[in-house]
């Protein structure tokens, strides 16, 4: 089976140290569990191909796999003060499987990844008003690290979760200034900026243009 294990939010913080040790656990791993592979990523993730040689029952698989999980979080634990989150693909009895297995797996993951991400942009939606609203407020909301919050919302839409925050703010700012008489200043308090020459400016580099030649435009 295709194991893969992160730490999910609780990102540790010296991730230098964090990455040696992982490989100096993987090694002592594949020493340990013949046939089986354990590889360190360079994102803090574990990846795993566990093997059980000559095993013919699923059941006693499983639950040999499950000794596995509990070994190497007793080690992260002990070591590291952290638990990890594993994520597993489907059993696979040939090799020629192992491409299902880490589908299944890599699935499994994704899958909780873009529901945490896509309540953390419903959040945002409700609360770009508020000037306080800040990254490592929302990564607190949700009890996430922000760093690896931001890393995390970048791999999966491809830009960071700060520019998402702007435009959020600065699209709802060009819906109230098409759309009511609204002064500059009133929209920057709507839409979460207290100071107003601030907001001005985050405007002209987003939309290219002053809010006043916004405001002018045909259409």
């Amino acid at each position: 089976m295709v194991l893969f294990m992160d730490f999910g939010k609780d990102a540790p913080p010296d991730t230098t140290a964090c990455q040696e040790y992982l490989q100096t656990l993987c090694n002592t791993l594949t020493r340990q569990y013949y046939g089986s592979l354990f590889i360190c990523m360079d994102n803090l993730q574990l990846f795993i191909i566990y093997t059980m040689p000559d095993c013919k029952e699923k059941n006693r698989f499983l639950t040999s796999m499950e000794e596995l999980k509990k070994y190497i979080n007793s080690c992260l634990k002990r070591d590291l003060l952290l638990e990890g989150i594993f994520y597993q693909g489907s059993v696979m009895q040939e090799l020629n499987d192992l491409y299902a297995s880490c589908q299944a797996a890599m699935q499994s993951k994704n899958s909780e990844t873009y529901t945490l991400l896509s309540k953390i942009r419903c959040y945002i939606e409700k609360n770009y008003q508020n000037p306080d609203l800040s990254l490592v407020m929302i990564a607190r909301h949700f009890n996430v690290n922000h760093c690896y919050l931001t890393s995390l919302y970048k791999d999966q839409f491809g830009i960071n979760l700060y520019d998402y925050l702007i435009s959020v703010r600065m699209e709802k700012a060009g819906e109230l200034l098409r759309t009511t008489d609204m002064k500059s200043y009133e929209v920057a308090e709507a839409t979460g900026y207290r100071n107003s020459q601030y907001f001005s400016a985050s405007f002209k580099k987003y939309y290219g243009c002053t809010v006043k030649e916004y405001k002018h435009m045909p259409g």
